[in-house]
């Protein structure tokens, strides 16, 4: 992993050295890139090979969103009036949750934690995945035309992909509204998800830019990226999704 992202940063940092030299107008920023982040997952996770039957209550599951955040630099080159060239390096989370709901005595919490132990009022268990990048992304960007716009903003639409490096993963749960063994908030084995450390994804959105002046710039760009092979796991299949908002400040040059 410490090789893959060696090289990654390696090739960033040649790319950005060229534009960075290049005569044309060049942004430098910052971003900071909130998002939620799912995924379409089949039935068998996180129990790899086991069957439905052996834990029917613990497969039949809800799939939810998890709070992902992003942040990172960024350089954006203008290569003609309407186009740019956007270069990235974030740091940026995927994964998903899952909820089950209406839990008692004798259900399965997990296959690594036990079942309930005890009588009880009926509660909910969250469980969330999370896999930590370090992400490179590069966008097309188009600057749409408009008759009139505010004073200093623009608007475009964006779209490419990323890199993806895995460097870490966590897995937990949480008992709602009742404690098990003593606690509410678990680690969760991660090895069965098998993921791939390096991958793609692709990106798309749109971006709004306004002049603050001196040559400092506000963006706003919602988006959405989509992972379609995270995975090496057939058993469970992964389709990872995040939808974002990105916010950032940069300076022109």
């Amino acid at each position: 992993m410490v090789k893959q992202l060696t090289i990654t940063l390696g090739c960033l940092f040649i790319a950005l050295n060229g534009l960075a030299q290049s005569k044309k107008t060049t942004y430098i920023g910052a971003h900071f890139n909130p998002g939620l982040a799912g995924a379409f997952v089949k039935a068998t996770a996180p129990y790899g090979g086991l069957s439905i039957p052996e834990h029917t209550d613990s497969i039949r599951v809800q799939q939810n969103t998890i709070f992902a955040p992003a942040f990172g630099l960024d350089l954006s080159l203008r290569l003609q009036r309407f186009d740019e060239l956007y270069i990235g390096l974030r740091y940026q989370v995927y994964g998903w949750g899952r909820k089950r709901e209406n839990l008692q005595f004798p259900d399965s919490l997990h296959r690594d934690i036990g079942k309930i132990q005890a009588l009880q009022p009926p509660g909910d268990v969250q469980y969330r995945f999370r896999f930590y990048n370090i992400s490179v992304p590069v966008y097309y960007m188009k600057t749409l035309r408009f008759n009139e716009m505010p004073t200093g903003m623009s608007l475009a639409i964006y779209g490419g992909g990323a890199l993806n490096v895995l460097f870490s993963q966590k897995s937990t749960m949480e008992t709602i509204g009742f404690t098990a063994y003593g606690k509410k908030d678990f680690d969760l084995p991660t090895d069965t998800y098998d993921m791939l450390p390096v991958s793609l994804s692709f990106q798309g959105g749109f971006r709004m830019r306004q002049d603050l002046g001196d040559g400092y710039f506000f963006s706003a760009m919602p988006g959405f990226s989509f992972i379609p092979f995270p995975s090496k796991n057939e058993k469970e299949r992964q389709f990872q999704y995040r939808l974002q908002m990105g916010l950032g400040i940069s300076k022109a040059f």
